[in-house]
């Protein structure tokens, strides 16, 4: 989490915590104004919030409600610097920044961890045996690491413990193999937090992000080797630095403890270091970082921000690709950023009477056009939520009391929801053998998958990989039958099945594969029930002895 971020109900009547917990990220400026961008006094982002939510449904309502009471908030910390374009500081020497060789730079760190002074970034360094990494921030360099880590073990999660697979970055690789020699296993790890963090257990959270970062401490150092005054020049900075990192010169500097070292002056940390692009660029953007906070609340992506930066702003210069750097750097990616301000939105709502997480997820799909956001995790499955948690201790009695070693046993006990979806209506949406796509079957009536759950084929084709995962089969064709098997052996188990008038009547030895064939597979007829019972769904047996091996109430 960014910030020590409490994702818990946003609306004063159903908060009693705040959301942000201060943490000096860095130096403020004393100047009094306006932390949301002005046009003749009025406030931007209020006129953004009524175009953009359809204020019409229950669902527009309490998301507004949500966001006014997250500016609020936002308002009394003040965490995230102002959007302030035109101001360029310097020291006392005429400098925009101070770079680690010169001979007062350490005078400097020190000024910049007191926070009495305004900074506008920094560049840092992370060592990782004698492998380097550049980057920037606007923040503290132990959020930005906390962050690098937290990325390192949620991507690590889909390798399947390959750390050579491709994409997954040469720094999060390193990061990983050093947790791996202190002993970590890396997916029960990043679960545990993810646990604390929905369960709103943010001092056991920050308790075990301390001790990792103490174990690893003597094999990943960071350093900080360039302080800004300003943020004008850290892009080109950054690129400089990996591009030609000086490594003989921070040697010297005692930046680096490495001895008799023979190398050259200068390496390319793109090639030979750890980093994956060389990123920075010659103008480092000043946005409105606060409306920005505030759009990511909504639900927009960075495409959809840009285009309003543009338009209704007037921020010609706020590309795509800027909004995403700035993202990237002051809430550490779309990820956190949505993990940041989206996801208390959304707990928020799916505690009010009346919205279905379906209703969530068709209101906030915009989201997805991030794809590696914490929406896209949410949407799927694979991110828990405070909610989650409380039907967790509910279902068991409240005798779980919020303990991860106990929690962890249970998580899978509660229903999953794919796009907003619980898993039982995918389940009888398999078993009544409802298609996936268009077919000429479907093409009447419109009745498949795709069509039902109102998604595109993409992410129709990745839950389904998650099912066919679950159940250990190849193709939708080989899951029907598996689901439907399943769903057959639990009738005859329980010996009844309901009618069309919704009474359960009891299944018998020479009607129960009728019985199911029609009314639990929702098949026309039955016709063909007495086949697809001992050719497809249990090869080699008859109808008798698929009785008698299931049936319990004999």
């Amino acid at each position: 989490m960014i910030l020590d971020v409490k994702p818990i109900n946003i609306v004063k009547r159903r908060i009693k915590n705040n959301i942000y917990k201060e943490n000096n990220i860095g130096p403020e400026t004393k100047t009094k104004f306006s932390i949301w961008y002005t046009k003749s006094g009025d406030r931007i982002i209020n006129n953004i919030i009524d175009k953009t939510l359809d204020l019409n449904l229950k669902i527009g309502k309490e998301t507004k409600n949500a966001l006014l009471y997250l500016m609020k908030k936002l308002e009394t910390k003040k965490e995230i610097k102002y959007y302030s374009p035109n101001q360029i500081f310097k020291d006392g020497k005429g400098r925009e920044y101070v770079s680690f060789n010169c001979i007062d730079f350490q005078q400097h760190i020190k000024s910049f961890h007191k926070g009495n002074k305004q900074y506008g970034g920094i560049i840092y360094l992370i060592e990782i045996l004698n492998n380097y990494y550049i980057g920037l921030t606007e923040r503290n360099i132990k959020i930005r690491f906390e962050e690098h880590l937290m990325d390192a073990m949620r991507e690590f999660i889909p390798t399947k413990g390959d750390l050579n697979r491709p994409g997954y970055g040469k720094l999060q690789k390193k990061i990983v193999e050093v947790l791996r020699i202190f002993g970590y296993n890396i997916k029960e790890t990043y679960e545990k937090l993810q646990f604390y963090s929905s369960s709103q257990l943010y001092d056991k959270r920050k308790t075990l992000i301390n001790e990792i970062l103490k174990k690893i401490n003597p094999i990943i150092k960071t350093n900080i080797i360039e302080l800004h005054y300003t943020a004008n020049k850290l892009g080109l900075q950054e690129h400089r630095y990996i591009k030609y990192f000086p490594i003989r010169t921070l040697i010297e500097n005692k930046v680096i403890d490495l001895t008799n070292y023979k190398g050259p002056d200068y390496i390319d940390l793109k090639i030979q270091g750890l980093n994956m692009i060389y990123g920075g660029s010659s103008q480092y953007l000043n946005l409105p970082m606060y409306d920005i906070a505030i759009m990511i609340a909504m639900g927009l992506s960075a495409p959809k921000i840009s285009k309003i930066l543009r338009n209704d702003y007037g921020l010609s210069s706020a590309t795509i690709r800027a909004v995403q750097q700035k993202i990237a750097d002051i809430f550490g990616g779309s990820y956190h950023a949505q993990e940041m301000f989206l996801k208390p939105i959304i707990e928020y709502i799916i505690g009010i009477k009346g919205i279905t997480r379906y209703n969530v997820y068709i209101f906030f799909k915009e989201s997805e056009r991030s794809r590696y956001g914490w929406f896209v995790e949410w949407s799927i499955g694979k991110e828990i939520i405070q909610k989650d948690i409380q039907d967790i201790i509910k279902l068991f009695n409240n005798s779980l009391n919020n303990r991860w070693e106990k929690m962890e046993h249970y998580l899978d006990a509660v229903e999953k929801y794919y796009v907003g979806i619980p898993e039982k209506q995918w389940l009888k949406w398999f078993i009544h053998s409802i298609p996936l796509k268009k077919s000429t079957y479907a093409l009447k009536e419109q009745i498949y998958i795709k069509n039902l759950a109102k998604i595109g084929e993409k992410k129709l084709d990745v839950i389904m990989r998650i099912f066919y995962k679950k159940y250990n089969v190849q193709n939708y064709k080989k899951l029907v039958i598996k689901i439907q098997t399943l769903k057959a052996i639990e009738l005859i188990r329980d010996g009844k099945i309901k009618n069309i008038d919704g009474i359960k009547i009891s299944l018998k030895p020479n009607n129960y594969y009728k019985l199911i064939y029609k009314r639990g597979f929702k098949m026309k007829s039955e016709h063909n029930s007495k086949r697809y019972f001992e050719k497809t769904l249990f090869p080699g047996y008859s109808i008798e002895e698929i009785f008698n091996l299931y049936n319990k109430t004999k």
